[in-house]
């Protein structure tokens, strides 16, 4: 090979950088498949471009992945959840309700996981500051939400709530309260003991 085709060859692997860059997800042998060139050689320039690489069963995460769709989606609840990485309340998949990020943004610190966001219109898309309310604890979210309101029990239902009140618990629930929990436990005559 001569030095012509030599530079005639790096010129053409140039003009893919941006192809590779953009489908550095998927695997060199796929690439190379649709070029109609090595995957060894896909793997070379690649390297050559510094263009990162997924192993093999590895998953790019966030905008590196072909399937991204910027990182907003809507849970079975109807509320909008945002990626939000390195948010200390994210969920395993790193994603955190769009409502408590507006909130949090307008006071300036983190939420913490007792505060409840509370949408006035009962539109849980709808997440501008005028239509948030936040409460301390979900015990003044529901005296607030639930005045007027009564819930709808069937006697089973009583019954149930009855039993578990009266129900004591196993030991080794017990055995994982903190102390001031079994101290007020035993005061209401519900250790069994």
């Amino acid at each position: 090979m001569n030095e012509a085709e030599k530079q005639q060859r790096r010129e053409y692997w140039h003009s893919l950088k941006p192809y590779l860059w953009q489908n550095r997800h998927r695997g060199c042998g796929a690439i190379g498949k649709e070029l109609g060139q090595k995957d060894e050689r896909v793997r070379r320039w690649m390297l050559k471009f510094g263009i990162p690489r997924t192993r093999n069963g590895e998953v790019m995460e966030g905008s590196g992945n072909h399937q991204w769709k910027g990182g907003r989606t809507i849970d079975k609840g109807g509320y909008v959840l945002l990626k939000s990485l390195g948010h200390p309340f994210a969920n395993r998949h790193g994603y955190v309700r769009e409502h408590r990020l507006v909130m949090e943004a307008h006071l300036g610190r983190y939420l913490l996981p007792s505060e409840v966001v509370h949408h006035k219109d009962g539109n849980h898309a709808n997440n501008d500051f005028e239509n948030l309310h936040l409460y301390v604890a979900n015990s003044h979210h529901l005296k607030d939400e639930l005045v007027g309101r009564c819930p709808n029990w069937t006697d089973d239902g009583k019954r149930n709530i009855d039993i578990g009140r009266r129900q004591p618990r196993p030991p080794e629930a017990r055995a994982n309260m903190r102390e001031g929990q079994r101290r007020r436990f035993r005061l209401r005559g519900l250790d069994g003991q």
